[in-house]
C-alpha cells in the first residue's frame, strides 16, 4: 500500500507540474501601421509610350500643366501653333499644327491627359472652347475653326484590363468664336477609365490638328484664339 501511495503522489506531482508550465505563458503586443499621404499631381506620361514618364516634362510653353492634386484631374492640355506663313493669296487655307508649340519644347502631341483616382471612376468629359481670334486688339479670322482628326486614346499597360475613355468622334470641329459653345472631345462613363489616360491626335503624319481659315480673312500679324479646356465630372458619353 505504501508503494501505491508513493506512486499516486508522484503522478499527481507530474500533472500539477505540467499545468503550471502552461499557465506560465506570456503575452505581447505589437503594432500594425499604415500611412496615407496627400495626393501629388500626376506626372505627364509620354503619349506615344505611356508606360514611361515624359522626359523632359512639359513647360508653360507647351501647354497648361496641372499643379494641383485631386481625385479627378486634367493633367495637361496643349498649346496649338500653326506656324509662320506667308500670305500668298486670299484663298481659304488649311494649316497643320506645328511641333513644338511656339515657346515650347515638346515634339510629341498635341495631346491631353486625365487622371481619375476616385473610388468609382468614370462619368466625365473633357471639352474645349475656342474664342474668336484676336490680333492687335481687333477680332480677326472670322469663321476660322479647328479640327481634331484621327485621335488615339492610350494609357499605361497597367490599365489594360479596364475600358478606357472614348473620343466623341473621329473628326471633331471647334469653331473659333466667342459665341460658340464648348465642344466635347473625350468622355468616360461610370466605372470606366481609372487612373491615367491620354488622347493623342497623330493624324496621317505626326499631327492631326488643323486650323481652317476662310477666304479673304488673312492679315499680317500674330492671331491668337484662347482655348478653354474643361473637365466636367458629371457628364458621360
Amino acid at each position: 500500500m505504501k508503494w501505491n501511495k508513493v506512486t499516486g503522489w508522484m503522478i499527481g506531482l507530474w500533472v500539477v507540474g505540467n499545468v503550471m508550465t502552461v499557465n506560465a505563458a506570456t503575452t505581447g503586443t505589437t503594432n500594425a501601421i499604415i500611412d496615407f499621404v496627400d495626393l501629388e499631381p500626376p506626372e505627364i506620361l509620354d503619349p506615344e509610350n505611356p508606360d514611361i514618364v515624359l522626359d523632359p516634362q512639359p513647360n508653360e510653353g507647351d501647354g497648361d500643366v496641372n499643379d494641383t492634386a485631386g481625385d479627378l484631374t486634367l493633367d495637361f492640355v496643349p498649346h496649338l501653333y500653326f506656324g509662320s506663313n506667308e500670305i500668298e493669296n486670299d484663298l481659304a487655307a488649311r494649316y497643320e499644327a506645328v511641333l513644338p508649340a511656339k515657346g515650347g519644347s515638346l515634339t510629341k502631341g498635341p495631346f491631353l491627359q486625365v487622371t481619375d483616382r476616385r473610388i468609382i471612376p468614370g462619368q466625365w468629359t473633357v471639352s474645349v472652347k475656342a474664342s474668336t481670334f484676336m490680333s492687335n486688339g481687333a477680332k480677326t479670322l472670322a469663321g476660322a475653326y479647328l479640327t481634331f482628326s484621327e485621335g488615339v486614346v492610350t494609357s499605361p499597360d497597367t490599365n489594360s484590363g479596364f475600358t478606357g475613355p472614348k473620343l466623341r468622334s473621329e473628326v471633331i470641329q471647334v469653331i473659333a468664336d466667342d459665341l460658340a459653345g464648348a465642344v466635347p472631345l473625350l468622355s468616360a462613363d461610370t466605372g470606366e477609365a481609372p487612373f491615367t489616360w491620354l488622347a493623342h491626335w497623330i493624324g496621317e503624319g505626326d499631327v492631326g490638328v488643323f486650323l481652317d481659315i476662310p477666304v479673304n480673312t488673312k492679315q499680317v500679324g500674330e492671331h491668337t484664339s484662347v482655348l478653354t479646356w474643361t473637365l466636367s465630372p458629371d457628364l458621360g458619353p
